[in-house]
Order: C-alpha cells, then structure tokens, then sequence
C-alpha cells in the first residue's frame, strides 16, 4: 500500500478509534455474544469460531467485556 505500519496504525485509530487489536476484540465479543444469544451451538465450537485458542480464554474474555459468563448470557437470552 505505500504506508508505512506506524501511519497505518495511526490512522486506523483516527478512523476508528482504536487500536487494530481492540477493534478485533470487538468485532470477536460481538461475534461470540450473537452467536450464544441466537444458536444453539456449544461454546466449545462458539469459541472456534470466534478464534480463540481456548475455551477458558474466550470465557475470561467475555465475563471482562460483559461482566458474565457465555454460559450466564445464554441463560439471559
């Protein structure tokens, strides 16, 4: 593209507002919570999907960035 990394992750926050990484992290948490509101897919493979390596790690991600458990919001949903 002709840029290089530091204005290409300068502007990408100025657009966006936000990091490359935490724009991912969005986009995963929104994924995962879709996923576990409107399936029935375990979260085993919700985690799969949404690329995590881990069930644990997915788990202590979204209890972080909603304050419950996938199990929890599945309840609510």
């Amino acid at each position: 593209m002709g840029i290089n990394t530091t204005k290409l992750k300068r502007g990408f926050r100025e657009l966006f507002g936000k990091t490359v990484q935490a724009f991912i992290v969005q986009l995963r948490m929104e994924t995962g919570l879709m996923l576990i509101e409107n399936t029935d897919l375990s979260i085993s493979e919700i985690v799969y999907r949404v690329e995590y390596s881990y069930p644990a790690s997915f788990t202590q991600a979204i209890r972080n960035h909603y304050g419950k458990t996938p199990q929890a919001l599945r309840c609510l949903a």
